[in-house]
């Protein structure tokens, strides 16, 4: 299984996690799934949230959509705001934007905004206050 051996796992754990979906993975599993899942291409990417449950869970029946959240850290000091610069290929594609995350099942927003600044730009921070935007669809 190409599966297992990307994320460094034997074969019966993959088959474990098919079995028993309720499944608690450790972080260190946890962060390799959400590695693969970032460096999949669109397509895999799609089939994935296809077998997503509302729950969190999966099922083998596709559901329509999925809502996703996505947690944005607005990092202040008295002077100052923390931007992060993303550059596309495109040359004049430079745009500033907040640290931000998706927030996956099972994962507070508080700390995806938390893990992602840190990860972002190596700058460690706390959550002061939660402010919940409206949902855009």
């Amino acid at each position: 299984m190409a599966f297992a051996e990307l994320l460094g796992v034997a074969r019966r754990t993959v088959a474990a996690w098919h079995e028993r979906q309720d499944t608690i993975l450790r972080a260190e599993l946890q962060r390799a799934l959400d590695t693969a899942h970032e460096h999949a291409p669109e397509q895999a990417k799609l089939r994935f949230a296809r077998q997503l449950r509302p729950d969190g869970g999966y099922s083998h029946t596709a559901i329509a959509g999925i809502a996703l959240t996505v947690a944005i850290a607005v990092v202040i000091t008295d002077v100052a705001v923390l931007l992060v610069c993303r550059r596309d290929p495109d040359p004049g594609g430079i745009t500033w934007q907040f640290p931000a995350g998706i927030v996956k099942p099972g994962n507070s927003a508080s700390a995806v905004a938390v893990r992602e600044t840190l990860a972002e730009t190596g700058i460690h921070c706390s959550v002061r206050k939660s402010l919940v935007a409206a949902c855009i669809r």
